[in-house]
């Protein structure tokens, strides 16, 4: 997937910004009849729009403690996650099956989903979607001091995270089958590997994609600093004599 955050130029008709509300759990008219008027109504609106539209708050008071008891500013912000990535090649269904896979984990004190590798993992696997532990946590990491509860992580923060991901369909895996009554050129049986049979195939793609990861670390170059190492410049020992 791979998706991007930059804000596109793109339009979204009337019947999209339903679909839109729709994939998000509110009725289909609920941000359609707050922004769609008789001059856009063909045209549609940009994402630009959509966003100054919520900049000036003209959602906050129809979705305030709806379905979700969150607030109006809570939903703004999954508003402006949503808009910009749909507009990046996100689908309607993608983003109903984010929504839904971070309900279904998030604890019930509605104060967000608690930040746990595996949980975190499995949430993503609901939605197709597969990403790096070791990355999905590095990023996290780096993230931690912008979000609104150290340990959880809410749903307008989760969607930050798609752009790491990749499609679980897209993921190839190369193993061969040793027929059971295949021998070498020593007259042996050859026998699968038993560990690499059992592991489930989730399993071998998240390995798979830490070593990506880790190779892909490993190629960047040492920094260069402007100064010197300080070995290169030692301290004379009569510096300290009285």
């Amino acid at each position: 997937m791979l998706l991007d955050s930059e804000v596109t130029e793109k339009k979204f008709s009337v019947e999209e910004i339903r679909q839109l509300a729709a994939a998000l759990g509110f009725p289909r008219n609920t941000l359609s009849k707050a922004i769609i008027t008789k001059e856009n109504e063909e045209d549609g609106i940009s994402v630009k729009e959509f966003l100054k539209c919520c900049d000036e708050r003209y959602f906050h008071q129809t979705l305030n403690f709806t379905f979700n008891l969150k607030s109006g500013a809570y939903n703004t912000q999954v508003l402006r996650r949503s808009i910009v990535l749909l507009a990046n090649q996100l689908s309607f269904k993608q983003l109903e099956d984010v929504r839904v896979s971070y309900q279904m984990h998030e604890d019930y004190d509605q104060q967000g989903m608690r930040i746990d590798e595996s949980t975190l993992i499995r949430t993503l696997k609901l939605c197709g979607l597969v990403v790096s532990p070791q990355k999905l946590m590095n990023r996290i990491r780096h993230l931690k001091a912008t979000y609104k509860q150290k340990d959880r992580i809410q749903l307008y923060e989760f969607l930050d995270l798609l752009r790491w991901c990749e499609l679980m369909s897209k993921q190839n895996l190369r193993y061969e089958n040793v027929l059971s009554t295949k021998q070498s050129s020593h007259n042996v049986y050859m026998l699968d590997d038993f560990k690499e049979v059992i592991t489930p195939r989730h399993k071998k793609i998240l390995q798979i994609l830490n070593e990506r990861y880790q190779h892909q670390e490993l190629l960047h170059e040492e920094p260069k600093l402007n100064s010197e190492k300080f070995t290169d410049h030692p301290i004379p020992p009569d510096t300290f004599e009285y």
